[in-house]
């Protein structure tokens, strides 16, 4: 009756059943209780301490399986239990969520970062999933996205002082925020060794849903990291001084895999314009990533933690995809006028208050170009009518990009 149950084939009230196998397990308890004082109160050349032995091992055995069969009840009865309680349309994954091969293993509350404002969603997680919904006034919840977890990868993220972790998957990028560490290192281990496991019965050869293997082969020029070391503000006066707009550069330090190391700037319209044209190559987590949004105001401090912290998180996000824009990646942060070159050094521009430090008395910025005495101008930014790569994908090429004009002394 119990396998007729799980395989779906006859319904029995749950609590009955349940009631069932907990009283045959409490009689197993008991009844292996007294065969184990038998078996003390038995010698060992009795003639029936083998029988003994023997009966000892077999209620074991029934023990171990009337336990895996309440089990299997419990996270069917809960499997099932969350599929009631979740609006999900068609989707195909809800609508086989509740199988005997799927194990349910945690769930609750998390606060997910979004474009405008962070958003409390109902997480659960099971050996193959990451679900997560919206609240309903009536109780139940409206599905928001149903993550495979072998096409996932998730690494822990402090965001603005809260306990985070990040998820990259084909279908969705984000930032959860537990309410403490403790809470974040649970949900940040379950889902890590479910994605292992995974990974492990697929027989671990290849990278996970299109992201990129370790053994990755890379050539020496293609990029290893880039890093948001921080930002500064900047202001472009006209010939008699007076301020006509301010403006924030961002500083990106890129290393490649040869060892080379170098700066790079790029104000917050650079990135979004490169974002805009890298979503045109129909990558779903590309095209999912919250970019943040364009504001009025760019002054605030919060809102310039907020862009570096993304930056971070997108660039990632790119080195981590399989089908990784490589050319474009290298396009966007190649070494030029407004780069600072260091060969086979790990040191990075020093910050002050998350904003790259100027450079000492006399010494000249890397940054600026001090051989002209041009008027100000506001810095190049990568147009959007950069000329397409063969394969379709944007692309703006070394030898068609303009030079950007030329930078105040500071």
């Amino acid at each position: 009756d119990f396998k007729a149950v799980s395989d779906g084939k006859l319904s029995i009230d749950s609590t009955t059943t349940e009631r069932v196998l907990f009283s045959i397990l409490e009689s197993m308890a008991l009844f292996s209780t007294k065969v184990e004082e038998l078996l003390k109160a038995t010698p060992a050349s009795h003639p029936e301490r083998k029988d003994c032995e023997t009966l000892a091992k077999t209620i074991d055995a029934i023990d171990a399986k009337m336990k895996k069969a309440l089990d299997e009840r419990r996270n069917y009865d809960k499997l099932v239990a969350i599929k009631s309680v979740i609006y999900s349309g068609k989707n195909k994954a809800m609508e086989s969520l509740v199988s005997r091969q799927r194990q349910f293993v945690r769930e609750g509350p998390l606060v997910k970062v979004c474009r405008n404002s962070n958003k409390t969603f109902m997480f659960w997680l099971t050996n193959d999933y990451l679900i997560y919904a919206s609240s309903l006034p009536n109780g139940k919840y409206s599905l928001n996205h149903c993550i495979e977890l072998k096409r996932c990868r998730v690494f822990s993220r402090e965001y603005s002082g809260s306990h985070g972790f990040e998820v990259l998957a084909n279908e969705k990028t984000f930032i959860a925020l537990a309410t403490s560490e403790a809470q974040r290192d649970e949900w940040l281990r379950d889902i890590s060794d479910a994605v292992d496991r995974l990974q492990s019965s697929a027989g671990g050869g290849g990278a996970a849903g299109g992201f990129r293997s370790s053994a990755a082969r890379r050539g020496a020029d293609e990029l290893a990291g880039i890093e948001v070391t921080g930002y500064e503000d900047r202001e472009v006066k006209n010939s008699e001084g007076k301020v006509m707009s301010k403006y924030t550069v961002y500083f990106f330090q890129v290393t490649n895999f040869g060892g080379t190391e170098w700066t790079v700037i790029h104000r917050y319209r650079e990135v979004l314009d490169f974002h805009k044209q890298l979503k045109q190559t129909g990558n779903d987590s590309i095209d999912n990533f919250p970019f943040p949004p364009q504001t009025l105001f760019n002054s605030g401090k919060s809102l310039k933690e907020k862009r570096r912290n993304a930056f971070a998180l997108y660039f990632k996000l790119l080195l981590e995809l399989e089908q990784r824009p490589t050319i474009e990646l290298a396009t966007f942060f190649q070494p030029g006028s407004r780069t600072s070159m260091r060969l086979n050094q790990s040191s990075s521009p020093s910050t002050v208050g998350g904003a790259a430090a100027p450079p000492p008395s006399g010494q000249a910025s890397p940054f600026f170009s001090t051989a002209s005495k041009a008027a100000p101008a506001l810095p190049y930014r990568p147009g959007a009518t950069s000329p397409a790569s063969p394969g379709g994908s944007p692309l703006m090429a070394a030898s068609s990009r303009p030079q950007p004009p030329p930078m105040p002394a500071r």
